[in-house]
């Protein structure tokens, strides 16, 4: 499910636009009703380990998802990088416009309100200008070898915001490549990739109950 959330807990936090889930024991209700194990993870690490488990995958990247919120997966030596408490990666919530319009996360001038109030407007351009701009951020502060694009608002516009990012990345002089990777499926089958890897000896699944 969209972050931020806890991985070992099982528990969301402030999801954007779905408030109402935070501090709900997800995991635990699920894995009651479904009577199985359950595993609870941000879509956005989930579709990276996908990625990440695919033939000549590079071997760090960040694969940067805008949908309902905006958020990064991030892969960092072949394994996704979750943090702790599976803060990493929370992208959308850079502060990039200290007194800007006020965030679902308590925060103004963050990444996500900025980038999806252009997503409103009808304005992709500036959008993607927004979006490079936080990847860029990430490039510069992981020297990740590739940005990876995804999310529903990115496959609607994918030369518009892969283009985008480009032009950002290589104004600053960043050369790390940037291409639409996400398909549709893709939270899905990294979803699966959560059970699947610990029994390849992969054990990037978060602990469950």
């Amino acid at each position: 499910m969209p972050g931020p959330l806890d991985h070992l807990a099982g528990v969301p936090g402030r999801v954007t636009g779905f408030p109402e889930w935070d501090g709900h024991p997800v995991r635990e209700e699920l894995a009651r009703r479904l009577g199985l194990p359950v595993v609870l993870d941000k879509d956005t690490n989930a579709a990276a380990l996908g990625l990440a488990v695919r033939p000549a995958a590079p071997s760090s990247f960040a694969y940067v998802h805008l949908g309902t919120g905006l958020g990064a997966g991030l892969v960092l030596g072949g394994a996704p990088l979750r943090g702790d408490r599976t803060g990493a990666g929370e992208l959308g919530h850079q502060t990039v416009q200290l007194d800007g319009p006020a965030c679902g996360c308590g925060g103004r001038g963050c990444l996500e309100v900025l980038c999806l109030a252009a997503v409103a407007r009808g304005d992709g351009a500036e959008a993607a200008r927004i979006l490079g701009a936080g990847a860029a951020n990430v490039v510069r502060l992981l020297d990740i070898d590739e940005v990876l694009l995804g999310g529903r608002l990115v496959l609607a516009a994918p030369e518009v915001f892969a283009g985008g990012v480009r032009e950002v990345l290589a104004g600053l002089g960043l050369t790390a490549p940037v291409r639409v990777a996400g398909d549709r499926d893709a939270v899905a089958e990294g979803a699966a990739w959560l059970v699947l890897a610990p029994l390849f000896g992969g054990g990037s699944a978060p602990r469950s109950a």
